[in-house]
């Protein structure tokens, strides 16, 4: 994925997805497509990245840390726009009858946990 947010001001840019259009539409119209032709026992599920890995292909991983430190009000804004994104998409799959969520997880101190959030 290429960096779309390219500076710090433009994580105030970002728009609504909407779950049904694009390459997210495709993912669900797919995952309702399987679990209609698939048996019931065996289950579909669907992969879903976290709003903070978003973030990191959206504008790189170190240029997010950097951003994270220079503008956190910023950065927290755009990180709950992408969470609202998400749980519209993890619904969607939902609705399209997903058993299951697959989602990675990234370790706190590479993003400097503390800093930016405080204490866990």
């Amino acid at each position: 994925m290429g960096q779309t947010i390219r500076s710090v001001e433009d994580w105030s840019d970002l728009k609504a997805l909407n779950p049904f259009s694009g390459f997210t539409g495709k993912i669900v119209a797919a995952a309702a497509r399987l679990r209609s032709r698939l048996p019931s026992h065996i289950p579909v599920i669907a992969t879903v990245f976290n709003p903070v890995f978003q973030a990191s292909q959206l504008r790189g991983f170190d240029a997010l840390r950097d951003d994270m430190l220079q503008a956190p009000q910023l950065v927290r804004t755009a990180l709950d726009h992408l969470s609202n994104d998400t749980e519209r998409t993890i619904q969607a799959l939902r609705d399209a009858g997903v058993d299951g969520i697959f989602s990675q997880l990234s370790k706190r101190r590479k993003l400097l946990w503390t800093k930016y959030c405080g204490s866990p």
